[in-house]
């Protein structure tokens, strides 16, 4: 298990000064998985729902980013700072870099990009974004995914403006009551449970993903089943139990010797040749969703072919 220690600074008057402390979280996906979160200053909870339709997305962006008392993690292997320490000039254009790639969404709107980007609020006042960066190895492919920065108490109105602002390529988990709702969009296939045949990696397929999700396991031993879904599928889901997830750990991305065949579970899903895939070893831990009608958008970039493979969760 790897370990990734988050700086953190709260923007003030003189950011040069900005608080700041460590914390440390350890997981894996595949290698490495790091999800983290924190923030504040501005609030829409006292302005009447007629005023608010008259401010701009744009309005909102910019009164956020004036408000001072909101905090920004970066993981402090992208950023280098002496604890107790005025940061420098360098350093402060530094935290506005990041402040901008985690609320800049013009990355997922053509080309390719490592990041992804997750946002979830409920009905209540505040939510929280993250954005995490990939890591591919010489085929290409993606082998780990870190905690980049996040933002913790962003007002319910920017996390609306994000969610909303990358069309049609994200993906969306809604919960209303009892009831689950998705929004497929950006060309990703179904996720689907599905039973394989062939050379297996793992014994007892089928209770990591399920464990980790929260959904019944299955009784029956025999019946080999796993998840098949894409990274950006997968952190939705693992999102509905923490309103920012802190912990997911995981076996390395594997690449089978011989592909895998989906048998589907209705004839009519096909078979599916499954070149890769992982094993969650446990549940994901986090902060909690505060707030009923919890939505989580997974925002990623177009033209991205990582973001679109489907992996074998077993």
């Amino acid at each position: 298990m790897a370990s990734i220690k988050m700086y953190t600074a709260t923007w003030c008057s003189d950011c040069r000064n900005a608080k700041r402390y460590l914390l440390q979280k350890n997981v894996e996906f595949g290698a490495n998985v790091q999800v983290l979160g924190s923030g504040g200053g501005f609030t829409s909870k006292a302005l009447p729902g007629f005023l608010r339709t008259l401010v701009t997305p744009y309005q909102w962006l910019g009164m956020w980013r004036s408000s001072e008392n909101r905090s920004i993690h970066i993981s402090e292997t992208l950023f280098e700072s002496e604890q107790d320490q005025p940061l420098t000039s360098e350093q402060v254009d530094k935290l506005q870099e990041f402040e901008n790639e985690l609320i800049s969404l013009d990355k997922y709107k053509g080309g390719h990009s490592e990041y992804l980007t997750v946002v979830t609020h409920s009905d209540e006042f505040t939510g929280a974004v993250a954005l995490f960066k990939a890591s591919f190895g010489g085929d290409s492919l993606i082998t780990r995914l870190d905690l980049a920065a996040y933002i913790r108490d962003v007002p319910r109105e920017i996390c609306r403006i994000l969610r909303d602002d990358v069309k049609p390529n994200r993906y969306e988990l809604g919960r209303k009551g009892q009831e689950l709702r998705c929004k497929i969009g950006g060309g990703l296939p179904c996720p689907r449970p599905a039973a394989v045949s062939g050379k297996k990696l793992w014994t007892n397929i089928g209770g990591g993903w399920r464990h980790a999700l929260r959904i019944t396991p299955n009784n029956d031993s025999s019946f080999q089943e796993g998840l098949l879904a894409t990274v950006p599928q997968m952190m939705a889901y693992l999102h509905l139990r923490h309103g920012l997830v802190n912990s997911v750990l995981s076996s390395p991305v594997a690449e089978f010797e011989l592909p895998l065949t989906s048998l589907g579970l209705n004839d009519k899903d096909g078979a599916t040749v499954i070149r890769r895939g992982t094993k969650l070893l446990g549940p994901p831990e986090g902060f909690s969703h505060v707030g009923r009608n919890v939505k989580i958008a997974v925002l990623f970039p177009r033209d991205s072919e990582w973001t679109k493979e489907q992996l074998f969760w077993a």
